[in-house]
């Protein structure tokens, strides 16, 4: 129900615990709050592995970051004593609206009893909305694009949202060492496209992050044909923890290409591949990312909906490749199936693919 505009808005938390695409999905809702509250200073509650998605945001007051997964799993006489002075960090800014993406109950319930937030706007996922002021009942994201979802909770407190692409903002650090990676790899010819392969992805997904992944062998085999048929630079890229997956790649290749693996942050990543021509990956943050920066990107989707988790918008400079299988899309209200098979990427040829590359570098 659309309800009439909150008013006396100065300051709003954002809650997203998620992975980077959940946090980059985020940034119209942000531009959204931005717009309707303009004097308002905008917070943001992220995980550590997603702090830099939104660092140099310039509508991003203050980011605080609190790793459930690490609270869960690591020694509570370190975790309790950090979590306590995170809480009360935060009731001292008494906040007057918080968007809790969370799908927990936790979170709404500290920030009703202990931050005293009068505004808690969030989805009912399982009866876990009971502590928000407003909700939204929810049983996965099934029929719209995440983003949509997340702007509904903009429209249920009387804001209309208008349509934005996600933003991934580089600052000037960024810049410059991407200025310094394309100089030291002599990437002066702009004539020949410069090809990000991101054979990883899907963080989140923590050790099943590989459902997610085409294999090894036909990235390898992709990318010696992008240097043969397009004369591509290609730039392999993945963070510290896909080394190996990007090493396998390595020894499979009759050809060189640029390694960017385990060597750059997430603002570095962004910078490098909003220089890129085109950026072929997994469904996953690194995909976000990219679309975030502008890049134009070719993505491949396994158990996933692209319709869902994928490139938003989808256009014509965000192609997506997937397979007609039956099975397909196995992820649905946030569970997957264990699949052994895998069709839905075995079946993907390299030779669809590179009939994509050509289209998107047209």
């Amino acid at each position: 129900m659309l309800l009439s505009k909150i008013s006396k808005i100065s300051k709003i938390l954002v809650i997203n615990p998620y992975g980077i695409g959940d946090v980059l999905f985020t940034t119209p809702l942000i531009r959204t709050l931005k717009k309707a509250y303009p004097q308002a200073e905008i917070s943001a509650l992220l995980g550590s592995r997603t702090k830099e998605v939104l660092v140099s945001d310039p509508d991003i007051k203050k980011i605080y970051v609190f790793d459930k997964g690490r609270f869960n799993s690591g020694s509570k006489f370190r975790e309790i004593p950090r979590l306590i002075k995170l809480i009360m960090t935060l009731k001292k800014i008494k906040f007057d609206l918080v968007l809790d993406l969370s799908n927990a109950s936790e979170y709404s319930l500290i920030c009703k009893l202990i931050l005293k937030i009068p505004h808690r706007i969030g989805f009912n996922y399982k009866n876990r909305g009971r502590f928000l002021t407003q909700s939204i009942n929810l049983e996965g994201f099934n029929d719209k694009h995440i983003i949509e979802y997340y702007l509904d909770l903009a429209r249920i407190i009387g804001l209309e949202p208008q349509k934005e692409k996600t933003k991934f903002y580089i600052n000037d650090n960024d810049q410059d060492w991407v200025k310094d990676f394309l100089l030291e790899h002599h990437i002066k010819d702009r004539s020949r496209p410069v090809i990000a392969v991101i054979p990883g992805g899907g963080g989140s997904w923590g050790p099943d992050a590989g459902y997610k992944h085409w294999s090894v062998e036909s990235y390898a085999r992709l990318s010696d044909m992008l240097m043969d048929k397009f004369k591509a630079h290609v730039i392999l890229c993945g963070d510290k923890t896909e080394s190996s997956i990007c090493r396998m790649i390595l020894t499979l290749m009759a050809k060189k290409p640029i390694v960017a693996s385990g060597r750059t942050s997430l603002g570095q990543l962004a910078a490098l591949l909003a220089e890129c021509d085109l950026v072929i990956c997994n469904d996953g943050g690194p995909l976000h990312i990219a679309v975030a920066v502008g890049a134009k990107t070719l993505s491949i989707f396994g158990p996933v909906d692209e319709k869902i988790y994928g490139p938003y918008p989808l256009d014509e400079n965000h192609q997506v490749i997937t397979s007609d299988v039956d099975c397909r899309p196995c992820y649905r209200n946030f569970k997957y199936q264990n699949c052994n098979d895998r069709k839905c990427l075995i079946n993907i040829r390299i030779k669809a693919v590179l009939e994509k590359v050509s289209e998107v570098l047209k």
